[in-house]
């Protein structure tokens, strides 16, 4: 490549830009406590952040309830689905655990009223 780079350098380029863009893992300086979440987030994000607990406790279930029966078992799944998705006021339940017990971690909350609906 005559007054250009060669693929050697452009790749070398590449390399370096990606690492410039990186950064290094932040350090928490708090505790993510179902309390940290109510006190630093709005109810919306809090709302997202439990959809993703409950899909994955659905989907461990589903892999759980699966290798017990060796065959595919969607019923667990479903009732914790139903039980966020469908269920009267249990974002609001959750939401007000969060409140009662916020020095627990928001998936432990989470589990433990999805297991009281669903069982194991």
């Amino acid at each position: 490549m005559s007054g250009g780079k060669s693929l050697k350098q452009l790749g070398n380029i590449a390399i370096v830009g990606a690492m410039v863009g990186t950064t290094a893992p932040a350090v928490a300086d708090t505790a993510m406590t179902a309390g940290t979440l109510v006190e630093r987030l709005p109810v919306s994000e809090r709302y997202t952040y439990v959809a993703g607990v409950i899909d994955g406790l659905a989907y461990a279930r589903f892999q759980k309830d699966t290798a017990a029966a060796g065959e595919k078992s969607e019923d667990g799944m479903i009732c914790i689905y139903d039980w966020f998705y469908k269920g009267e006021n249990t974002f609001e339940t959750i939401d007000t655990a969060f409140k009662t017990y916020g020095e627990h971690l928001p998936s432990t909350l989470v589990a433990t009223l999805a297991q009281r609906e669903c069982g194991d």
